[in-house]
């Protein structure tokens, strides 16, 4: 199953982390250091790049100084904020969840939940946000599709092989959620071709 690579980076956090991580903070960036970050500004249409406005807690959790704060650009009470290769969206709280990355933008929300990757283990895994920014969904999938109708296709095992602007989904074994988290076709498909999740379930 081929698709364009814009699909694929919400597809698999594996396709754009970095590898190596301590406890979720990028390898890149040590824990309490600040760093450069990327956001739109209220005065501004697009995201322009601060110097050292975020940090990360030793438990991988996202920090924005508070005039930082003050200039996001918040849409429908979140705000979006990229550092390296990292996007999160951040609540008028201060509150912050890791989404994954389509075309240089963070994953939009479908079915009112979003693509988030988290470290599990060693390795990053896909589960899915709410706009509460609350995990309803556990990471425990390598890859997870955006959810439409209520449904979404989801991979264990699978990997991603890039070829340009193109990528390939490959191996593994597939099956379809709900917004439930609950899997209405067990993830034991050997490919995603013919998965019609839209007919899944009730």
């Amino acid at each position: 199953m081929r698709i364009k690579a814009v699909r694929l980076a919400a597809a698999l956090a594996l396709a754009w982390l970095a590898p190596a991580s301590f406890l979720g903070v990028p390898a890149a960036y040590a824990a309490g250091a600040w760093q450069d970050c990327a956001y739109v500004p209220r005065t501004s249409d697009d995201m322009e790049t601060f110097p050292g406005c975020a940090s990360f807690s030793p438990s991988g959790e996202l920090r924005l100084r508070p005039a930082t704060m003050a200039q996001l650009r918040f849409v429908d009470g979140l705000a979006s904020v990229a550092v390296g290769k990292l996007f999160y969206y951040v609540g008028g709280d201060g509150r912050s969840a890791p989404v994954a990355r389509i075309d240089d933008a963070p994953a939009p929300f479908h079915d009112g939940l979003a693509p988030s990757p988290r470290r599990v283990g060693g390795h990053y895994k896909i589960g899915y946000i709410d706009r509460g920014l609350n995990l309803v969904i556990p990471a425990r999938y390598d890859g997870g599709l955006d959810f439409s109708d209520g449904r979404a296709q989801v991979c264990r095992g699978c990997t991603v092989d890039r070829d340009g602007e193109m990528a390939e989904m490959q191996g593994g074994l597939w099956g379809c959620i709900d917004t439930h988290g609950r899997e209405v076709v067990p993830v034991d498909q050997p490919s995603p071709d013919g998965l019609d999740c839209s007919r899944a379930g009730g």
